[in-house]
């Protein structure tokens, strides 16, 4: 058997294991730092929702609808909603441009994270990418 033939393929295999064990390494700093990320994220969520008017859900909506008159008229559900996620809905006032932004948990409880006095409904939505998309719409 030719022992050169048998170098080479050591040193390819020497090579390839480098290789793998620095692209491993690569791998494990990119987890670490989404992990970092995902946990900086979740901690400026729940900061945002500790500092949120917090309460029952029947009884907040109780106060959209008889002191503000404000009815939902949109619900957002992603993928951690089906897993006992929160869901964000979004209830306005026609007549009054009032609006409330909640996150609804599956115990009955909701936050009000936002709410205003300016709502604005648009009669078509702009592709994304076009001036009106990018605020060029009519103002408030």
């Amino acid at each position: 058997m030719d022992q050169s033939h048998d170098c080479d393929s050591t040193g390819v295999i020497k090579s390839w294991v480098v290789s793998a064990v620095r692209y491993l390494i690569l791998m494990i700093g990119v987890v670490v730092v989404l992990a970092a990320m995902a946990d900086s994220l979740l901690g400026q969520v729940m900061m945002w929702v500790e500092q949120s008017i917090c309460s029952r859900t029947t009884d907040i909506m109780q106060t959209l609808d008889k002191k503000y008159r404000e009815t939902r008229r949109g619900v957002g559900i992603d993928k951690n909603t089906h897993s006992g996620g929160p869901i964000v809905e979004l209830f306005y006032n026609e007549t009054k441009p009032s609006w409330t932004i909640l996150l609804t948990f599956p115990n009955g409880t909701s936050c009000l994270l936002r709410s205003g006095t300016e709502w604005l409904v648009q009669q078509h939505v702009h592709k994304p990418g076009t001036p009106e998309h990018h605020g060029g719409g009519a103002p408030l």
